[in-house]
């Protein structure tokens, strides 16, 4: 087995720095949202809850605020995009805000062609 010379070893490190970095990014996001909608479930059961009763509409609004700020495209104009000009704006989005897109959609739009693009990107 041939042995790797410096420059390719560097550039293996880089790599696998890189993905543990994207991972490690990719699932404090994920736990973000997670708590925020779990949150916000639990807001909605409020008649169910009775200690929550005393401070749901405060935090309402602050899990609502929270959760737009974690699907805020960084795009000018995301919303009004057809899917089709949507596809293409994917290519030009970084990690974290493919992910505010995807929140976004599935929030608002879930539209199934511009989730499909969202997700071959974050794949790639």
């Amino acid at each position: 087995m041939p042995t790797l010379n410096i420059q390719e070893r560097l550039d293996t490190a880089r790599h696998r720095v890189r993905r543990a970095r994207h991972a490690g990014s990719d699932r404090l996001w994920s736990l973000r949202v997670q708590a925020l909608e779990r949150a916000d479930d639990a807001l909605d059961r409020v008649d169910e809850l009775p200690a929550v009763g005393r401070v749901a509409s405060a935090a309402a609004t602050l899990v609502e605020r929270r959760l737009e700020q974690l699907s805020t495209v960084p795009f000018d104009g995301w919303s009004e995009l057809n899917a089709k000009k949507a596809i293409r704006a994917v290519k030009e989005l970084d990690r974290t805000a493919l992910r505010a897109a995807r929140l976004h959609e599935s929030r608002h739009k879930d539209r199934k062609t511009v989730m499909a693009a969202i997700e071959g990107a974050l794949a790639a």
